[in-house]
């Protein structure tokens, strides 16, 4: 498969956890600048875990509707978009896919 593709040999993670890098995938930005630094729910507005030995700044648990997504660029140039799986950067149904550029949410 490779022989007929692109081989990626060099990769960046804007964070070592999830839902901050899917943050910086949707629209671009790094997590520090999009105040989402941390995975969602990993603030300690939902916690303290169990294993939680450390405690997060105040950040968003929300990946704001302000924000210019991939999505809405794709939306905006007429491609239909779709997101199937795990969004993780909102617990409320106000910020779902389909509130961010995706026609449809699965």
């Amino acid at each position: 498969m490779a022989a007929n593709g692109t081989i990626f040999t060099n990769a960046y993670a804007a964070c070592p956890v999830c839902s901050p890098s899917r943050a910086g995938i949707m629209t671009g930005k790094t997590p520090a600048l999009l105040n989402l630094t941390d995975y969602l729910p990993g603030n300690k507005s939902y916690g303290p875990h169990k294993d939680q030995t450390l405690t997060s700044h105040a950040l968003k648990n929300y990946l704001d509707l302000n924000e210019y997504t991939i999505a809405e660029s794709f939306r905006d140039a007429g491609y239909k978009t779709m997101m199937a799986g795990k969004w993780h950067l909102a617990e409320e149904e106000k910020y779902y896919p389909q509130f961010q550029g995706f026609d449809i949410n699965i």
